[in-house]
């Protein structure tokens, strides 16, 4: 939960101080507004949930592998065989949940996409712009159809980078606290640094991402 409200804060922060938070907050407000606002917030408020349940699902996977190997290693087939149990259970709830998942997601997609289509192409129809727009020098053919391709491209790269970044900032803060009670002490060049394991993991990530960064923005 501390995580879920922090990325809020960080995303109203975006929103309202960064040029393309703002321009993102002026295609999206609107349709979470009422008199159509509650059932696009309902919505989103599923998929929140569903994403927030896929994480706890993960963790508790996490400790199944740990009773499941203990078992194996101890030679237990009492808990060996309660495991198997267990793991079909948890199964099938992630079957559920993916489909679910996936429901939700394309449903709220397709009602955002239509919305804001129809929104977009309003403002191009009102006050004459398709005909000022002929006089324009770098004028744009096809202006409806672009309207739509990019509405769709905009809300399916907006959905799956938000659910995405939550599933990945509230599966770090889970794993991290289950990493942090594993790990123990490291004594490096004389010095014991506690808790290693998860210092080690967070330091190769964050080298990982700058390499990333470094190389891959080029490319774009």
């Amino acid at each position: 939960m501390a995580s879920l409200l922090g990325l809020i804060g960080v995303s109203i922060v975006i929103g309202r101080y960064t040029q393309w938070g703002r321009q993102i907050r002026r295609l999206t407000t609107d349709f979470f507004k009422p008199p159509h606002g509650l059932m696009p917030l309902g919505w989103l408020a599923l998929i929140v949930f569903i994403t927030l349940f896929g994480v706890r699902v993960s963790v508790l996977l996490s400790f199944w592998y740990n009773g499941f190997f203990t078992a194996m290693q101890n030679l237990d087939a009492t808990a060996f065989w309660l495991m198997i149990l267990v793991f079909v259970t948890l199964a099938g709830i992630l079957v559920m949940h993916t489909m679910l998942n996936t429901y939700l997601q394309q449903a709220f997609q397709i009602r955002w996409r239509v919305w804001l289509t129809n929104s977009l192409v309003e403002r191009w129809l009102a006050n004459q712009s398709y005909y000022r727009s002929e006089f324009v020098e770098a004028s744009v053919d096809n202006p409806d159809q672009r309207i739509q391709q990019d509405v769709e491209s905009f809300i399916n790269t907006s959905m799956k980078l938000s659910v995405g970044l939550l599933g990945a900032v509230v599966s770090l803060f889970a794993f991290s606290i289950i990493l942090w009670n594993l790990s123990g002490s490291l004594v490096l060049l004389g010095l014991e640094i506690p808790r290693a394991m998860i210092f080690i993991v967070y330091l190769y990530v964050i080298i990982a991402t700058l390499f990333a960064f470094k190389i891959g923005r080029p490319l774009i």
